[in-house]
């Protein structure tokens, strides 16, 4: 693999989702310059900076590496095939119950999706993620359509550098994305960054439990796409300021308790699996 080829495919990649090389950077925390290098084949990315990138572009490591999956063909047809009855199962319930804003938001997000892939190992289609969170929902009795469509567009913003005013639902929902989108202003430090963007998703019933559904879905798999470091970070950001978010629901809303008590479960089983092992 040469520095080059690295760089031309993190340029078409960004390219392919629409974004500048000033809003990948912002992404990453680093400056244009440094991904313009990085793109001409003239810098290198620090290996610990790859997942982040990768992230951010919506593939996988090796996409990056060797501009291609590693999954089989047969492994690939899959996870389609496991996409589309995921797909299916969320139109058969917002058909049934009316959820209009769903209807609207699922193609839009597969369309906004299309080749990406979810971090880690294998071609894990994006999609599969919102998907999965809306099923979720769905199992656990929160499946309004304000929450469902919330859920399937709520990477579609900070992904693929769409505009919130641009989804193709309603205000609520829109409102919802941009609290889940995450931004950093030019000087703001990471952690400042965060608590903003926290803060945001507090104001929102809608964003605080798809944030839940979220992190739930992302922590099943964070062994398989994180490195040692950015496991840590990442089970701290989920004790300092993911759970609290259920603490807060549960005393707004009681009746929503059974459902908190699920997603908490879940993901506190996990992190504190993940840390155990860690210790050792």
């Amino acid at each position: 693999m040469s520095y080059t080829e690295m760089g031309s495919r993190i340029a078409a990649r960004r390219k392919e989702l629409g974004q500048t090389q000033a809003q990948l950077a912002n992404r990453l925390g680093v400056t244009a310059r440094a991904v313009s290098a990085w793109e001409r084949g003239k810098a290198v990315p620090e290996a610990e900076r790859l997942e982040d990138i990768a992230e951010a572009l919506g593939v996988s490591v090796s996409v990056l590496l060797e501009g291609k999956v590693s999954l089989s063909r047969e492994d690939d047809a899959d996870r389609e095939a496991d996409a589309e009855a995921l797909y299916a199962r969320v139109e058969a319930f917002a058909l049934e119950n009316g959820c209009t804003q769903t209807l609207a938001a699922l193609p839009y997000m597969r369309d906004k999706h299309s080749g990406q892939y979810r971090k880690g190992a294998g071609a894990v289609p994006f999609i599969i993620h919102p998907l999965d969170m809306a099923c979720h929902a769905i199992a656990l009795g929160l499946g309004t359509d304000e929450l469902l469509a919330t859920a399937l567009l709520h990477d579609v913003c900070e992904d693929c550098g769409i505009p919130p005013e641009e989804l193709p639902v309603g205000e609520n929902v829109r409102n919802s994305v941009k609290y889940l989108t995450f931004t950093q202003s030019g000087g703001e430090s990471w952690d400042d960054a965060k608590g903003h963007y926290y803060a945001g998703i507090r104001r929102s019933r809608e964003a605080s439990l798809v944030k839940l559904l979220d992190r739930c879905n992302n922590v099943s798999a964070m062994a398989d796409a994180f490195s040692r470091e950015k496991l840590a970070s990442y089970i701290g950001e989920t004790r300092k300021y993911v759970l609290p978010l259920s603490d807060k629901l549960r005393r707004e809303e009681p009746a929503l308790s059974s459902a908190l008590y699920l997603l908490e479960y879940h993901i506190s089983s996990v992190i504190f699996t993940a840390e155990v092992l860690m210790a050792r």
